[in-house]
C-alpha cells in the first residue's frame, strides 16, 4: 500500500509540472514547452487516474 502512494505522488507531481511547463509556455510563446507540459500531463494524469481507479475497485472488494 505504501508503493502504491509513493507512485501515486510521483504521478501528481508529473501531472502538476507538466500543467506548470503548459501554462508557462502558452503564456510566454514557448510551443516546446506547451508539448512538453501537454505530455507529462497527460502521462502523470492517467497514472494517477489508474491509481485512483485501483483504490475504489479495492474498496468494494473489501466490503
Amino acid at each position: 500500500m505504501a508503493i502504491d502512494f509513493k507512485i501515486g505522488s510521483a504521478s501528481a507531481g508529473v501531472l502538476f509540472v507538466g500543467l506548470f511547463f503548459y501554462f508557462f509556455g502558452t503564456t510566454q510563446g514557448f510551443p516546446a514547452l506547451v508539448a512538453l507540459g501537454t505530455t507529462l500531463a497527460i502521462i502523470g494524469g492517467v497514472i494517477v487516474g489508474i491509481f485512483v481507479l485501483l483504490s475504489i475497485f479495492r474498496n468494494f472488494a473489501s466490503l
